[in-house]
C-alpha cells in the first residue's frame, strides 16, 4: 500500500499558504517563522531599519543556534525534517493528541506516529 502524505507550509502570523522559512536571531536565540512572500517582505523592512546600524558577525555564538556538525559547519533543518514534522502534528491532531502548532513534539508522539506509519 502507497501512502502519500501532503505538507503545506502555514504563516505564522496570518494562516495563509507560506512561500517561505525566514530565521531570525536575537540575544543569542535563533527563530524561524514560516511566511507568506508579502509577510517576509515586511519583516525584512522593518527589521532593515536596525540592520543597516548593525555590525555583520559571520557565525551565530554559542548557545543560540543550531549545533555544530562533525564537519565543522552548522546544522540546520532541511525541508524534509520540517514536512515531516508538519506531517507528524497533522497526524496527532488527527488521532486526539494535543500538540502546539510550533516547538519540540514530544517522544510519545513521534514514537506512536512511527508506529502507525
Amino acid at each position: 500500500m502507497v501512502k502519500k502524505v501532503t505538507v503545506t507550509l502555514v504563516d505564522d502570523v496570518d494562516n495563509v499558504p507560506a512561500d517561505e522559512t525566514v530565521s531570525i536571531g536575537l540575544d543569542g536565540t535563533w527563530f524561524e517563522l514560516d511566511l507568506s512572500n508579502s509577510n517576509a517582505d515586511e519583516l525584512r523592512k522593518v527589521m532593515d531599519q536596525w540592520i543597516q546600524h548593525a555590525r555583520r558577525v559571520s557565525t551565530r555564538t554559542t548557545g543560540g543556534g543550531p549545533a555544530a556538525s562533525s564537519s565543522g559547519g552548522t546544522r540546520t533543518r532541511g525541508a524534509a525534517d520540517r514536512a515531516r514534522s508538519a506531517a507528524i502534528r497533522e497526524w496527532a491532531r488527527t488521532q486526539g493528541f494535543e500538540i502546539s502548532a510550533r516547538g519540540r513534539i514530544s517522544s510519545e508522539i513521534v514514537r506512536a506516529w512511527e508506529l502507525s506509519s
